[in-house]
């Protein structure tokens, strides 16, 4: 059987997980570093995206302010 080994796995698990749900907690308690990061993927995001829409308003010949 291996219900000897359950106490143990749930330990590990526990003993695995705790460190990642302290950092999900403390990134969600800290709204200004949350509200960063976002700004931070955002402008990259936006970045490659006018590259991007560039790049397809050449192809099909739109014209660009």
């Amino acid at each position: 059987q291996f219900s000897v080994f359950k106490p143990a796995l749930a330990d590990l698990a526990v003993e695995k997980l705790a460190p990642i749900a302290s950092e999900m907690r403390r990134i969600q308690g800290d709204r200004a570093y949350v509200d960063a990061v976002l700004k931070d993927g955002g402008d990259r995001a936006r970045a490659i995206a006018e590259g991007t829409m560039k790049t397809v308003r050449d192809i099909i010949g739109l014209l660009q302010d």
